[in-house]
């Protein structure tokens, strides 16, 4: 071997040693989890690593005699030997010394990597086609691959116990806005046609967040965070013009990136958003807007933009929560626009399928009508995968921002009167259905009642909601609904 590579050989054998002392096989298991084969220099302790592993697969502790009898098949030549595995035992002293052993593993081991990079930028400024393009695109590759020096590496399936799992207490800090609706390490999207103020309700979120309190479009705000909007289109001066009002108080708990395009296909923008962050560090990461990121519509360019997002940030409860801001489907205007809502506006998401899988919570706007002097939208979600989102709501567009339209009908506007026949369902109606309060039935029952009587279903479970506008004249008693108005 050559010498005068960095190498720890002894404590290489020392760390091996460490697992092979373990008193109990979890005890075994934490020790391997430091681990990863890139941080064994000599061949023979990363086939006994890699051996230790596999044992450990099939359910055996790792000893001496597991660890030959799983090299005898695996090998026509076992790579290492009953004295390597008693020398490496007697390395470790203790096991108290594996953090001081693997201290030196990978100081070695980043000794290497660092060695190998430079003989690349070397070979790179020998090349005749050299270009600083080439140079900065190097350069920004080996800043990011140098961010996992040292990593511990995890197993690729993770197992949890359900007694792990009761005892699991989840940061509080993790959830920003509603129980669960936007959290860190989350991505969440906000979708509407273009000019209907998807940019600026991000903006109010970013508000809402250095506020640290009160709610965003009737969502709790749990605690105070920080946001970075990284965005493509708005200018100096629009953004000049919807920050004015906010506290100088609030000054290091928002900032915007200039107008750029969101290039996350190249490494040195990744290692940028990085370094922001690093410096930084965020909550909640706004990018605005999706086109600027996934140029073409197809699933693997969506995954691959995905990915390169990820790819960008801390990982783990360090990772901020990410929004992103989409377009919806292209729609004639006019006479033969209809609305939408809830789970079905899911599909209207412009491109791939798969940004609307990724993300954990997805909000729509909608223009409540095709005026564009009238400032109404509706606020609905349409995916939610961790808690019972709020019913859709209208609001005002004003002064950069989003006041509620409590006096809308929603039923008006999903189902017109004129259209086949549908008809507006009034107090009466419900008064009637529920036969001036002397019945009780189901909320089934009683949907199938309405739809029979020419509503349409959803009107009728909107009617009967919890949340709906009769909610004050309808009780539940023991599953089955009755009139108390």
């Amino acid at each position: 071997m050559n010498q005068e590579t960095p190498a720890a050989y002894e404590a290489e054998k020392a760390v091996l040693g460490c697992v092979l002392l373990a008193p109990s096989v979890a005890e075994a298991d934490a020790l391997l989890g430091q681990l990863r084969a890139g941080l064994f220099h000599d061949g023979r302790h990363e086939a006994i690593y890699s051996a230790m592993l596999q044992v450990r697969r099939e359910g055996h502790a790792v000893d001496g005699i597991m660890l030959m009898e799983y090299a005898k098949r695996k090998f026509v030549i076992p790579p290492f030997d009953l004295p390597l595995l008693a020398e490496c035992q007697a390395k470790a002293v203790t096991v108290f010394n594996f953090p001081s052993y693997l201290g030196l593993i990978r100081d070695a081991a980043a000794r290497r990597w660092t060695i190998a990079r430079s003989e690349k930028l070397k070979a790179l400024a020998a090349d005749g086609e050299f270009s600083v393009e080439a140079v900065k695109a190097a350069v920004a590759d080996l800043f990011e691959k140098s961010a996992k020096i040292g990593e511990t590496a995890k197993p690729l399936i993770e197992t949890v116990t359900l007694e792990e799992l009761r005892a699991y207490q989840p940061d509080p800090k993790t959830y920003l806005v509603g129980a669960e609706m936007i959290c860190r390490g989350e991505i969440s999207l906000l979708a509407g046609w273009p000019g209907l103020g998807k940019s600026r309700l991000a903006n109010t979120l970013a508000f809402a967040g250095a506020r640290g309190h009160g709610t965003w479009m009737g969502y709790e705000v749990k605690r105070q965070f920080r946001t970075f909007v990284s965005q493509g289109e708005a200018s100096m001066n629009r953004l000049k013009g919807e920050t004015e009002a906010i506290s100088a108080e609030y000054n290091d708990l928002v900032r915007f990136s200039k107008p750029c395009s969101l290039q996350f296909g190249r490494p040195e923008f990744r290692a940028e958003l990085r370094r922001i962050w690093e410096q930084w560090p965020f909550d909640v990461l706004v990018l605005d807007h999706w086109l600027k990121i996934a140029r073409d519509e197809g699933q693997a360019d969506y995954l691959e933009a995905l990915d390169n997002i990820m790819d960008s940030l801390p990982r783990g409860e360090q990772c901020p929560a990410i929004v992103i801001i989409a377009h919806l489907r292209k729609q004639r205007g006019g006479e033969n626009w209809k609305p939408k809502n809830g789970r079905e506006l899911l599909s209207e998401i412009s491109g791939s399928f798969a940004i609307g899988a990724a993300a954990r919570t997805v909000f729509v706007i909608q223009p409540a009508t095709m005026d564009y002097e009238d400032d109404r939208i509706v606020f609905d979600c349409a995916k939610s995968n961790n808690d019972i989102p709020l019913p859709m709501s209208a609001w005002h567009r004003r002064n950069g921002e989003f006041l509620p339209c409590n006096s809308f009908d929603f039923d008006a506007w999903l189902c017109p009167p004129e259209e086949n026949g549908r008809r507006l369902l009034t107090e009466q109606d419900l008064r009637d259905v529920f036969d001036g309060g002397r019945r009780k039935a189901s909320r089934k029952v009683l949907v199938a009642d309405l739809v029979s009587r020419g509503f349409a279903e959803p009107t009728a479970y909107r009617a009967l909601s919890k949340g709906g506008k009769f909610a004050d004249f309808i009780l539940e008693e023991d599953g089955l609904l009755c009139w108390k108005g």
